[in-house]
């Protein structure tokens, strides 16, 4: 759900974005007051639109989807535990890893396969923004967490 909430860019943004040059793995890349305040509309009971990100276009598309308030609202991503106002907001916290190596390999068949992304620029992308970023921005999230499930890695290889 938080990939939802990545920024829309601006014309020279969106133009590294297709060079595999702009940081989609820094949480300056999420849009973290929308998604506050959704979060905060859900949890009152609002029906609310919330945005969706193509990942082929690198920006948000016109259509939305509407989430009436669950008994359940898991907020998945990789800095759903970043930002302060977002932890106010959840009961339960959990951190959940895979293995880099699966990550990589996972990251690789999604983006080509999904994204219509190549390779070479997969690879780019790791190494310049996901592997540095995880350690300096991802990571520091386990300690804020209530649970870490990195021991069910297998079970969720299984599953996907």
């Amino acid at each position: 759900m938080e990939d939802s909430f990545y920024k829309p860019l601006n014309a020279e943004q969106s133009r590294i974005a297709f060079l595999n040059e702009y940081d989609f793995d820094a949480p300056t890349a999420i849009d973290f007051d929308n998604l506050v305040e959704k979060l905060r509309e859900v949890s009152q009971g609002k029906k609310v639109e919330m945005p969706i990100y193509s990942f082929e276009k690198h920006n948000r598309i016109d259509r939305t989807t509407t989430v009436y308030s669950p008994h359940v609202l898991i907020l998945e991503g990789i800095f759903a535990l970043h930002d302060p106002r977002v932890l106010d907001l959840l009961d339960l916290k959990i951190f959940c890893e895979a293995d880099a190596d699966l990550c990589l390999s996972r990251r690789l068949v999604r983006d080509v396969r999904d994204r219509g992304r190549d390779i070479e620029g997969c690879i780019k992308q790791w190494f310049s923004f996901v592997k540095p970023n995880f350690t300096r921005y991802v990571e520091p999230q386990r300690h804020v967490a209530g649970q870490s499930l990195s021991f069910l890695q297998p079970f969720f290889s299984f599953i996907q």
